[in-house]
This record gives structure tokens, C-alpha cells and sequence, in this order.
């Protein structure tokens, strides 16, 4: 009797025994974590980054249609540029960022690309409001590009993860977007004139929605993922470079 009773002290676990053992998988879990939702987030930007590649065609072959030109920016509120792109890329379901399924728009279009039809009827509106990328450059508000004048097409950004632009107007605008208005509004971005005042509107963490990067697509038709500082340049976003 004595003798089981001297095993049953030895297998039995202490209270100490169980907190070092609890402790153990806690930092286990902690040190874990992170990086399983780091492998996740990377699975939702390669797949992401599938999606703007896939946008990319359609927009080489949207210029081959169009004598080069890059596909409007917006028609109207219900009419962005994915509409446009719609004939080549044939789902809708590219739209989405999986990173942001929730979103209509996962994607935001270079407005210093595109320009609006509606505004070009009117000669006295075109350029109007002033121009993208600095004096000189030619590139005016709602005139639109041709590929013939992108000087550096493998570094001019297209088109970008909408996150940039969803914290810009809920963050950087007053009064501020709400929700519901700003993902209303992020099929457009807006470059500025300078890196100072890229900064000031655009520099948001969150915006860095794949490992404190983005994914974009380049004048050239490619896609390829950057980190957030990158897109501060305000030059990646000039189809004529100053």
C-alpha cells in the first residue's frame, strides 16, 4: 500500500509543475501567432496581387483598343474604371481585395491616368483644375495619358490597394469621410505635387494592409508589391516624370 502511494506522488503533476507548463504555451503561442497571421495575410497578398496582375492586362489590352490610351478614371458615380475594364476581365470578383472582402472597390486608379469624359465635353473644364506631378509636365486634370508619353512606365503606379485611399478620407480630410461615404469614394487616388504633402495625406500604417506594404500595378502592365514609403514618392504616380 505504501509503495503505490509513493507512485501516485511521483506521476501526479505540482501546481507549479502546471503553471511553468501553462506559461510554456503561452510564450509558445505568443511567439506563434504573429507568424501564422503573417503566412495568412501573405496568402491574402498573393492573391491579391493575382488580381491587380489580371487588371494589368486588361489594361494593355484596353490601350491596344483605345490608340493607347488609358482607361477613364470615372463616368459617374456608379461607372468607375473597372466598368471599362469589365470586357477583358470578364470578374467581378477581382475587384475584391481579399484582404478587404467586405469592399465594392478593392483597387484605386491613378487619377493623373485617367480622366472623365464628362468633364473633356467641355474644353473650358479640361485642366482646369490644375495640373498632377509639378509645372511642366504636361499632365492636366481630366485630359487623360497616352502611352507614347509615360517616360518611365515600369515605375508609374496605376493602379493600388484602396486602402491607401479609404484612410486618406477617413483620416486626412476635414471634416473626415465616414465609413460608409469614404468606401463610397476610394475607386480614385489622388497624387500631390510633392513628397512633403504625400506625407502629410497618404502616410497612414494602416493603409499598409499587406505587411506594411501595398500591391500595385505599373504603367507597363505589371504588379508587383512595395512597402508603404515607396508610394510617398510622388514622382512613382507622374505618367511624365518632372
Amino acid at each position: 500500500m505504501q509503495k503505490q502511494q509513493c507512485r501516485s506522488k511521483r506521476t501526479a503533476f505540482t501546481l507549479i509543475e502546471l503553471l511553468v507548463v501553462i506559461a510554456i504555451i503561452a510564450i509558445l503561442a505568443s511567439i506563434l501567432f504573429p507568424v501564422f497571421a503573417r503566412a495568412r495575410e501573405n496568402a491574402r497578398a498573393s492573391s491579391c496581387l493575382s488580381n491587380l496582375k489580371q487588371f494589368g492586362l486588361a489594361i494593355e489590352q484596353y490601350k491596344q483598343d483605345y490608340d493607347g490610351m488609358y482607361p477613364m478614371a470615372r463616368y459617374s458615380s456608379m461607372k468607375w474604371y473597372n466598368w471599362y475594364l469589365e470586357p477583358y476581365v470578364k470578374n467581378n470578383q477581382l475587384n475584391y481585395c481579399p484582404s478587404r472582402s467586405d469592399w465594392v472597390n478593392g483597387y484605386a486608379y491613378n487619377i493623373a491616368f485617367g480622366y472623365f469624359p464628362g468633364e473633356m465635353i467641355s474644353p473650358s473644364r479640361s485642366g482646369s483644375l490644375g495640373t498632377y506631378c509639378g509645372t511642366g509636365t504636361g499632365v492636366r486634370m481630366y485630359d487623360g495619358v497616352n502611352e507614347s508619353v509615360v517616360t518611365n512606365p515600369s515605375e508609374s503606379v496605376v493602379l493600388i490597394d484602396s486602402t491607401i485611399s479609404y484612410y486618406y478620407l477617413t483620416k486626412s480630410v476635414s471634416p473626415a469621410y465616414t465609413d460608409a461615404s469614404a468606401k463610397s469614394s476610394i475607386d480614385a487616388f489622388f497624387p500631390q505635387t510633392s513628397d512633403t504633402t504625400m506625407r502629410n495625406y497618404y502616410n497612414h500604417d494602416e493603409a499598409g494592409i499587406h505587411n506594411s506594404g501595398l500591391n500595385g500595378v505599373y504603367a507597363d502592365g505589371h504588379a508587383k508589391w512595395r512597402k508603404l514609403n515607396f508610394y510617398l514618392d510622388h514622382t512613382v504616380w507622374c505618367p511624365i516624370k518632372p
